[in-house]
């Protein structure tokens, strides 16, 4: 009898331990598929930013997105970037308007995020001695139905996440919109360029996109990455911009609760006064003539 149970209890310990060992190398095994899964998806993002950004010849090839990008991402790109409807007046993917290629492809690095086919890319957009921080795109790829993996949402960009597409707008104070369409447009203003040394110099961009429902101020060039939502106010002939949210980029603007920009009309000609725009020996009270698309 004793050694019927002994022999029960060697079977049970063995047959836990083969339970143990089933269970750890199905464990290890999701582990390992799930990093497959992971240097694949790494791979096409890799792929997608090399081919579209670190080439000079397919700067503006962008037919090559289908092959990188679901549908519904570049659907929504096209609807927020046409002439009616710019709101989109930067690249999502870099988010910005120009990038040093040999600086985007010596610093892009590719990481996972916390959830399943969520990762971070990050580069630098121009010198990285100079530039204070990465810019940082956060993306979700998803499987399509012949098994290749697409970009299908990128998760910090307020216009193209499509969970938390403008959460916020009903947040956003009343007098938004309370000023006239006279102010709907886009403005543009390019600074002198500033010598870094005696061979380079470089500018900063500076984008204001006004819309009823919405403001976005940018500024992207040398030691500069920004872009806020903001929101406006009428005072007599002019319009002053205020900072809501950071978009993207850094939040320089985010402790500024006074006016961070004001733009006025003088005869056919646009003009705009703010603390943010940085331009060489100019004084920030002092207006700048901006462009007016």
């Amino acid at each position: 009898m004793k050694n019927i149970i002994l022999y029960s209890i060697l079977i049970l310990i063995i047959s836990c331990k083969q339970s143990t060992q089933n269970q750890v190398q199905g464990h290890n095994s999701n582990l390992n598929q799930e990093q497959v899964n992971n240097n694949e998806q790494i791979g096409t993002i890799k792929e997608f930013y090399l081919t579209l950004y670190g080439l000079e010849d397919n700067i503006t090839n962008y037919e090559l997105r289908n092959k990188y990008v679901s549908k519904r991402i570049l659907k929504r790109i096209d609807s927020l970037s046409s002439e009616t409807n710019l709101i989109l007046d930067y690249d999502p993917f870099i988010q910005g308007q120009d990038w040093d290629i040999e600086q985007l492809v010596k610093t892009l690095t590719i990481k996972p995020l916390k959830n399943k086919n969520e990762f971070r890319v990050s580069f630098y957009q121009f010198d990285k001695e100079l530039s204070e921080h990465p810019t940082n795109v956060d993306l979700l790829l998803k499987e399509n139905d012949k098994g290749e993996y697409l970009i299908h949402s990128i998760l910090n960009d307020d216009y193209l996440n499509f969970e938390e597409n403008n959460k916020d707008r009903d947040k956003m104070p009343k007098y938004i919109s309370n000023f006239s369409n006279i102010w709907y447009s886009k403005y543009s203003y390019k600074t002198e360029p500033y010598k870094l040394d005696s061979l380079s110099s470089v500018s900063i961009y500076y984008n204001i996109n006004i819309k009823k429902d919405s403001i976005t101020f940018s500024g992207q060039g040398y030691k500069t990455n920004f872009h806020d939502l903001c929101y406006g106010k009428e005072n007599a002939d002019t319009l002053e911009i205020y900072y809501n949210k950071t978009l993207e980029g850094t939040d320089y603007n985010k402790d500024n609760k006074g006016v961070i920009a004001k733009l006025f009309k003088n005869k056919a000609d646009y003009y705009i006064i703010s603390p943010v725009i940085e331009d060489g020996e100019i004084q920030k009270d002092i207006p700048v003539l901006i462009q007016k698309d």
